[in-house]
């Protein structure tokens, strides 16, 4: 629901921001006037408790229930509410927006709840959403007449006012508003004529047009809302002088509030040109091949212009402005932006699609992508469909597909070092103003690196590079050969010989730790490390991280029994890859309770389901892993094997001949970014770090700053890299927070997450109007409208003596340490304690207690 919807209620929100207070408000009257608003659409509504989450199941006339969820959060500019439809497990959404009058609340839901049961009806007889809206005054009739879930949104509202006015306790002065509100509404749907009466001709056209869209939407009315609808439905000259007057009234009031939208909203955002919606799926297929090979051309004619360029100019391009890497992140890309991506993820996936539905990705029309050009409401988003919106906005400006590497000239100046993909020589381009980094999900943790230390021991850092960095900090005169090690063939292995080099010892001294870390957890890691180094090199093309398999660099035909270890996105996803690629092949996947979203997606319901096509094929363990060991087997060949602890505390173990770790990901700066952060670190100074907001609030990635030499470069980073924060920049407060405010955002019961395909779309593209507005903020930490008030630091007396603390203590890591975004493993924290809830906890930020209902949890319907 946004702007053009009502101009009215979105200049009767107030200028200043929302907040935890009116959150609160908003969502305790929610949870008064939502079982009201569904009464009206043959639903009963029951609370109840799952989880410590309150939510109602809402069960029709039919017998047919569902599950609304309804939150108050930072919604953009124009923007009054947003729907979330996921047709797949029956769960619908409703964000308000915070900054949301308490008296507009009811319209605001009941256009909501019109909304996506609209979107439930077309999906159940297989249509995809109508585009157009036909309840819409002023505008021509689409030949092919039906209401969208825009129009089904207004007949709620009419319903919703049509039951207020049915209340004999409502006073009269109430009355009076409400019923001009609902004369207003019939207007503005174009339900009653508006032209003059002495214009004849076009009075009867209106009159028609009139006529039809009441007939579309009688079949949607309440009987008091078609009542209220007969009688006010005539031209303002036949109406009561009352009527008249406050018809007259509003019609003034929208006008106003309309030029008043068009000056602030519209003057304000500036619209990212993006192409329109798909082929007709009939063409799909050949409209891939087609933008894929103008992505080739245009890469290929802007390597050329770049190579002249230098050839004229001394070896020397003009800068540029420079974004490096694309995927959904494509739609931040300003059009004048340099390219360089190395067309990975969804190019290489060899999958059947996303892991959403059409419906639950509908938005994704916004950004310039039908999701129903090649799929059904309930089917995967076709990955056909992905590559083409893809090639088509890579290919809207100047692009190399390659790698690009950030660095530094031998003058200062921030560069680009490009290795294109067709083989040519490397390309230097100095950049112009803030990169954009947008490389897509963090490498994964390595099988064996403890994450944690719950009691058992020693907490590893989280991979060899954090090791080596952190070494080097330590030991700055071996920082070339630690990097040397790293990238030698045995790099784990290597590290590890230098730390039990007798002068390295020395200079570590008796040192307990490294930059907060311990010694032992840098060895836990190396030690790791060097042994999945180990197992890769016994078993070649049967040790795989998760990435290998999703990015189709993997032979499926090496194994025929694959345990995956991990039940996060990328598990399963993997999972589905291999059975599809080896149709002999069987997956065993070990982990903990799979992530909420997971189970509200297509894919993983079509693969768990008892009629799955998979059958014994495939089989899941929720358990806790041990380290995997590599054994020979009866031939001789390695084979894998993982002791595991189920849910029931039974201890034992599965072997098999291919193992692929997904595990989780890493939290380390851009690899793009890694000559700069070395340059840094050499001059004895750090990476600093803040989060990019837009004034509305939301999420647009997070910015680094690296002073070198005297001058700050800067680096932005979009897309699904950014919602894993740097662990050396930022602390551990702000990354659980991010995480936070990324499953509030985009609740699991959507079946997406924040980094996933469609979130990174809008937030993208909501980037590039921020910087093209000049309007982003660049924040220390998650504002609190996402999180709620922060407790206050305790209080210290200033001439108090400071504590003296050992070493390790002092170093020690932080006890709240934040765990892994509940999207992102499957691996639980702490060993299972029985049988897994429907929907897992997920943690609430600190704040008040939850009464009413906490901002953070929303409320379910």
């Amino acid at each position: 629901m946004d702007a053009g919807t009502d101009p009215r209620l979105l200049l009767s929100m107030p200028r200043q921001q929302g907040s935890w207070t009116s959150q609160r408000e908003l969502l305790a009257e929610a949870q008064r006037l939502l079982p009201q608003v569904l009464e009206l659409a043959g639903y009963r509504a029951e609370l109840k408790h799952d989880d410590g989450r309150p939510f109602f199941d809402a069960l029709h006339v039919s017998g047919q229930s569902i599950s609304v969820w309804v939150d108050a959060v930072p919604l953009p500019d124009g923007t009054v509410a947003r729907t979330f439809v996921n047709t797949t497990s029956e769960h619908y959404m409703v964000h308000a927006s915070d900054r949301l009058p308490l008296d507009r609340l009811g319209r605001v839901l009941a256009h909501g709840a019109g909304e996506f049961l609209a979107g439930r009806e077309r999906s159940g007889a297989g249509l995809a959403p109508v585009t157009r809206d036909m309840l819409q005054h002023g505008t021509e009739l689409p030949s092919d007449a039906e209401l969208s879930a825009t129009d089904r949104g207004q007949i709620a509202q009419l319903n919703w006012l049509a039951r207020q006015l049915s209340d004999p306790a409502l006073p009269v002065e109430e009355r009076a508003e409400v019923r001009a509100e609902l004369s207003g509404l019939i207007d503005r749907c174009g339900l009653r004529p508006t032209a003059a009466l002495d214009e004849s001709e076009a009075f009867a056209q209106s009159a028609m047009d009139a006529r039809i869209r009441l007939g579309y939407a009688r079949d949607h009315l309440s009987a008091d809302a078609e009542r209220l609808t007969d009688d006010l439905a005539h031209p303002i000259e036949h109406l009561t002088p009352q009527d008249a007057a406050a018809l007259h009234a509003f019609r003034e009031a929208e006008a106003r509030a309309a030029r008043e939208v068009r000056t602030v909203i519209g003057g304000r955002a500036v619209s990212v040109a993006l192409p329109e919606a798909d082929a007709p799926a009939s063409t799909v297929g050949e409209s891939a091949q087609q933008e894929a090979a103008a992505r080739s051309a245009r890469s290929a004619a802007t390597e050329r212009q770049l190579r002249d360029e230098a050839l004229w100019q001394g070896g020397r391009v003009r800068p540029r402005p420079v974004m490096i890497g694309g995927g959904a992140a494509l739609t931040g890309r300003d059009e004048d932006m340099l390219l360089v991506d190395a067309v990975g993820r969804w190019h290489l996936d060899p999958g059947a699609g996303l892991v959403q539905s059409a419906d639950q990705d509908r938005d994704l029309r916004q950004v310039g992508l039908d999701p129903y050009a090649d799929s059904g409401p309930k089917e995967r988003v076709s990955i056909l469909a992905t590559r083409a919106w893809e090639d088509r906005l890579a290919a809207r400006g100047p692009l190399v597909d390659g790698y690009g590497q950030l660095s530094l000239d031998k003058n200062g100046r921030l560069v680009t070092r490009i290795e294109p993909l067709s083989g040519g020589e490397p390309l230097t381009v100095e950049v112009a103003g803030t990169p954009v980094i947008a490389t897509g999900l963090t490498p994964e943790v390595v099988p064996g690196v403890e994450r944690d230390d719950n009691g058992r021991g020693v907490r590893g850092v989280e991979s060899l590079s954090e090791a080596v960095r952190l070494l080097g900090e330590r030991v700055p005169e071996l920082r070339e050969r630690l990097h040397e090690a790293e990238r030698s063939g045995d790099g784990a292995a290597a590290v590890l010989r230098m730390l039990d080099e007798e002068a390295v010892q020395e200079r570590l001294g008796g040192s307990k730790s490294v930059q907060g870390e311990t010694v032992d957890g840098i060895r836990q890691t190396l030690a790791a490390t060097q042994r999945w180094e180990d197992a890769r090199a016994a078993a070649p093309g049967r040790a795989l991280m998760g990435d290998e398999v999703a990015d189709n660099r993997f032979d499926p035909d090496a194994a025929e029994h694959w345990i995956i270890a991990g039940s996060g996105g990328t598990g399963v996803a993997n999972a589905e890859i291999i059975l599809e690629r080896n149709q002999h092949a069987r997956v065993t996947i070990l982990g903990g309770n799979a992530p909420p979203a997971l189970d509200h997606q297509v894919q993983y319901r079509e693969m768990t389901a008892k009629n799955s096509k998979y059958g014994d094929r495939l089989n899941i363990e929720r358990a806790r892993l041990g380290a995997v060991e590599t054994v020979p087997g009866p031939d001789g060949k390695p084979l894998f094997r993982v002791p595991y602890t189920d849910r029931d505390g039974n201890v034992t173990e599965l072997v098999a001949d291919g193992y692929v770790a997904s595990l989780g990901r890493t939290n380390p700066l851009p690899p793009v970014t890694r000559e700069l952060a070395d340059r840094v670190r050499e001059a004895g100074d750090k990476v600093e770090g803040t989060l990019l907001f837009d004034e509305h609030q939301q999420y647009l990635g997070y910015g680094l700053t690296f002073p070198v030499d005297g001058r700050e470069h800067r680096v932005d980073v979009t897309g699904a890299a950014s919602w894993q924060l740097p662990r050396q920049v930022f602390d551990q407060q702000t990354v659980g927070e991010l995480g936070r405010m990324g499953t509030r955002q985009i609740p699991s019961e959507s079946a997406n997450a924040a980094p996933g395909f469609a979130p990174v779309a809008h937030q993208a593209a909501a980037f590039a109007t921020a910087r093209a507005t000049d309007s982003v903020q660049r924040l220390p930490g998650v504002p609190e409208r996402w999180v709620g008030p922060r407790p206050p630091a305790p209080e210290t007396d200033p001439h108090a003596p400071a504590k003296a603390a050992p070493e390790a203590e002092a170093h020690a890591p932080a006890k709240s340490e934040a765990a892994p975004p509940v999207w992102q493993t499957g691996v639980p924290a702490e060993p299972s304690k029985g049988p897994a809830a429907a929907r897992p906890v997920q943690t609430p930020p600190t704040g008040p207690a939850p009464e009413p209902p906490r901002p953070d949890q929303g409320l379910g319907l």
